[in-house]
């Protein structure tokens, strides 16, 4: 029995997992095995929907099945076990995976856990900023502030709320921009002025979304002040204090709700000799995807262990932007499946090459951008973006359990369009 494993049910993991689950349906020598820590899989582009719904518009319930699907609903009627479990450690020359107390056997071992957050370098930002990078911590900035605007709509001598977004990247230029939307209704709903919330994006490089082109940045930041969000560039931060963001030339700014969407330090999955990893702590792989690891022979490429998604940096990766890494992922996925049918006959594999994949980014409802387009910024955009959701959720689920959730999600959060 050949057993194929693969740890993480993101992106490249559950691509992967229906790839091969297609060339070997009809193989009794072939086992596919799926881990993830989590029963679910997300679609984490759209975490700022969630983060930004209206707690009496939508139930947290709600707003979590919208961009969450059970991944028992992805296997049904597929040769694909799922178990759940948290990988601690992978041993390569023994070829198993340890997650818990189960100890997994491998043939094939595909890393596609995702980056998983180890630690953020500035000081007080794990403690008194909101972290922004999980389902939980998208209801939990929801949360945050509709308990802030809550607390201070009896408070007259509050002069304004002022809510930080740290990191002008994809995610936090979309958060921001679906914020100002949905504040509009949670100051309605409390009777306090809306004039009197602030939202402020503080960015250490000259501009917004420095990974594209200057006109999708400058087509943004005017987006963005036309919702009346504010912008402060060059601004390096030393410290976050309780309500407060320290900046490196001395001044201090306060802040009732202090969210960081910029960059942090990702954790590295455990391997028995080590793995080689770059200075983005991704795991540096060949161009078959092959992780390059240490073992009692020296550094050298694990033959059996690949790695995907946001995890992996291959050789022959093409610059991507964060909010197009998930078409990336999925494109992986899709080539492992490929390469280790290849090898399985002892045949090689051609190397994977990416494609090109162009930036789309929603900022404040029904108003998206993509680099490189033919379409004006707004609705155009918009729906090429959500036809590339429903024809990614067609694959997972199929037509017509694809269709309902886009509509369920259209239900949850055109609300506050």
């Amino acid at each position: 029995m050949i057993k194929i494993v693969i740890v993480g049910a993101g992106f490249a993991g559950v691509s992967a997992a229906l790839a091969l689950e297609k060339k070997y349906k009809n193989k009794k020598n072939v086992e596919i095995v799926l881990l993830d820590k989590h029963n679910y899989h997300i679609f984490t582009p759209d975490l700022f929907e969630v983060a930004c719904s209206e707690e009496e518009l939508a139930s947290a319930s709600q707003v979590k099945q919208s961009i969450s699907v059970l991944i028992a609903e992805i296997i049904k009627g597929r040769k694909i076990k799922f178990l759940q479990g948290e990988m601690a450690k992978v041993d390569a020359e023994q070829k198993l995976v340890t997650a818990g107390r189960l100890v997994i056997r491998y043939d094939y071992l595909v890393l596609s856990v995702g980056k998983q957050i180890d630690s953020i370098e500035t000081p007080g930002a794990e403690t008194h900023a909101l972290a922004y990078s999980s389902l939980s911590d998208a209801l939990r900035i929801r949360n945050q502030i509709e308990f802030e605007v809550q607390a201070h709509k009896s408070d007259v001598f509050k002069k304004n709320i002022r809510i930080a977004i740290i990191g002008g990247g994809c995610r936090g230029v979309a958060l921001a921009g679906e914020l100002s939307k949905v504040l509009n209704i949670i100051a309605w709903k409390n009777l306090y002025p809306r004039e009197k919330i602030e939202i402020e994006i503080i960015e250490s490089s000259h501009r917004l979304l420095s990974e594209l082109s200057e006109p999708v940045s400058e087509a943004v930041l005017d987006r963005l002040a036309g919702l009346g969000v504010k912008t402060r560039f060059l601004a390096q931060i030393t410290k976050i204090d309780p309500g407060m963001v320290e900046l490196k030339d001395g001044e201090k700014i306060a802040h009732d709700a202090i969210i960081w969407a910029a960059g942090s330090r990702n954790k590295i999955p455990a391997f028995s000799r080590g793995v080689m990893v770059n200075n983005k702590d991704q795991i540096i792989t060949n161009e078959y995807l092959q992780v390059r690891g240490l073992d009692s022979r020296g550094a050298r490429y694990f033959d059996h262990v690949f790695a995907a998604g946001s995890l992996a940096a291959c050789p022959q990766n093409c610059q991507v932007s964060p909010s197009s890494l998930w078409r990336q992922a999925q494109d992986q996925g899709e080539y492992l499946a490929y390469a280790i049918s290849r090898m399985m006959l002892n045949r090689r594999p051609a190397p994977f090459q990416p494609k090109n994949f162009k930036a789309t980014l929603t900022v404040g409802g029904k108003w998206a951008i993509k680099e490189n387009s033919l379409f004006e910024p707004g609705l155009g955009p918009y729906l090429i973006r959500l036809m590339s959701k429903f024809l990614y959720f067609s694959d997972v689920l199929g037509f017509w359990k694809a269709m309902r959730l886009i509509l369920f999600q259209g239900k949850i959060f055109s609300r506050n369009d």
